[in-house]
């Protein structure tokens, strides 16, 4: 079960432009992993009364931090090489080969 909880601030406060207002948001989770939810906020101008949403997305990863650091990378990744373009079958001789004729 996972649950997203959203720390309110006071139902009347007051936000401004320019002023600096958290809020707390906590997971609840009994599995481990990436989550993903949305946060929701409700203005309303204080002068016209017009309403209007903000929408953030949320995205919550879960996990043992040991493990976590465990499998960080040790070594930058490195592209493999592509193979060398094999050569194209042109002729097919019928019959059975064993595995202890093939070499």
């Amino acid at each position: 079960m996972r649950r997203f909880a959203v720390e309110r601030p006071a139902r009347n406060q007051v936000v401004g432009y320019g002023i600096d207002t958290t809020l707390g948001v906590t997971c609840t989770q009994s599995n481990q992993g990436r989550f993903e939810a949305r946060v929701e906020l409700l203005f309303e101008e204080a002068r016209s009364g017009e309403r209007f949403v903000i929408v953030r997305p949320v995205l919550v990863a879960i996990g043992n931090v040991e493990e976590h650091r465990d499998l960080q990378p040790t070594a930058p990744y490195v592209v493999p090489r592509r193979p060398k373009e094999q050569r194209q079958v042109t002729e097919v001789e019928e019959g059975v080969v064993s595995w202890s004729q093939k070499t």
